[in-house]
């Protein structure tokens, strides 16, 4: 038998999910479980171990989707084991990441931080910075799952960034809701109810709706706020966070400052005496630029594309009101 008779039936199978998960139903969940099943037999009876990994992966994915975080964890770890013993590293990375949000999940949060930080790790090894903000920013919610909270910080401020110069949106809800979490953690709760405020206007821009076990999540920390602040407190701050445009909330949100109103051209310049409010990243690039290495060179040491070090370069000149790369090194070496 021809090893790959299971790839119609797969294509097929992954059509439907597409389409299935465009539309926001589960109707048609059932029949592209039968055609991966299919698919699952076929590869079987050629002894294809390739095809079997990825039947395997997508009856996972399909079961995640249907609720059935049991047996999609059972599912990826089969797909994941048969992966790692192929050698197939090109796949790997999202074998380790779906295991690990299963993992997330069902609070097997120390296991799920074990494959996250695979998944970091491959994709950055493989230049692959679509994977690595989905990951960087799971792993933050694994960190914050397990309170530490100035981890999570941290991942979640990654993501958010390089998701921005991605485009993904996607991500970028997931990571302020995080931040959001963050800040209620540390009683910031002001804070936080704005970035609740900024993640509802995502979220319903974006038309989506978060399952059961991802709202349990984030459930603690919206209580934890909500019983802080009065609920007129909370009305007006979740309302404030939901005006905000989607610039100046990526701006909020990777800030430190209290209110939206303190955020102005004027303030991202540093007043004397205070660090300017350069990003996680921008400090990165600004670091290598102070050791003379060149926007290519620094793209290839944080495994980035020239252009995005390139905007990276233009944003720190600009928020330290600079004129050359030289005069970076010399403000951030205190000269």
């Amino acid at each position: 038998m021809c090893p790959k008779r299971w790839m119609p039936v797969a294509l097929l199978a992954l059509l439907v999910c597409r389409v299935t998960f465009a539309q926001g139903t589960r109707a048609d969940y059932e029949r592209a479980a039968k055609l991966f099943e299919d698919g699952l037999a076929l590869n079987q009876e050629a002894g294809d171990n390739r095809g079997l990994a990825f039947s395997l992966f997508n009856l996972g994915d399909v079961a995640s989707n249907r609720g059935e975080h049991k047996q999609a964890k059972k599912l990826f770890e089969k797909a994941g084991a048969l992966c790692k013993a192929l050698g197939d590293m090109r796949s790997l990375p999202k074998y380790s990441y779906n295991l690990g949000y299963e993992c997330l999940l069902q609070k097997e949060y120390e296991r799920a931080t074990e494959l996250f930080e695979e998944a970091v790790a491959m994709c950055r090894e493989r230049g692959r910075t679509g994977g690595v903000n989905d990951a960087l920013d799971k792993l933050g919610w694994a960190e914050l799952a397990r309170g530490n909270h100035e981890r999570a910080k941290a991942l979640y401020e990654e993501s958010l960034a390089l998701s921005v110069e991605l485009g993904d949106r996607w991500i970028v809800l997931w990571t302020i809701e995080g931040l959001a979490c963050v800040a209620g953690a540390r009683a910031g709760t002001e804070r936080a109810a704005r970035l609740f405020g900024v993640a509802e206007t995502l979220r319903k821009a974006l038309g989506w709706e978060h399952a059961p076990e991802e709202r349990a999540l984030r459930r603690p920390y919206v209580t934890r706020v909500r019983s802080l602040l009065s609920e007129a407190e909370w009305e007006e701050m979740f309302a404030e966070g939901k005006a905000m445009g989607f610039e100046q909330a990526v701006e909020y949100a990777l800030s430190e400052q209290k209110s939206p109103a303190s955020l102005s051209p004027k303030s991202m310049r540093p007043s004397s005496g205070e660090p300017p409010s350069l990003t996680r990243r921008e400090k990165e690039v600004a670091l290598l630029i102070t050791h003379g290495l060149t926007n290519r060179q620094i793209a290839q040491e944080l495994v980035l594309s020239q252009h995005t070090v390139d905007k990276h370069a233009k944003n720190i000149l600009k928020k330290l009101d600079l004129h050359s790369r030289e005069q970076v090194a010399s403000r951030l070496r205190g000269q």
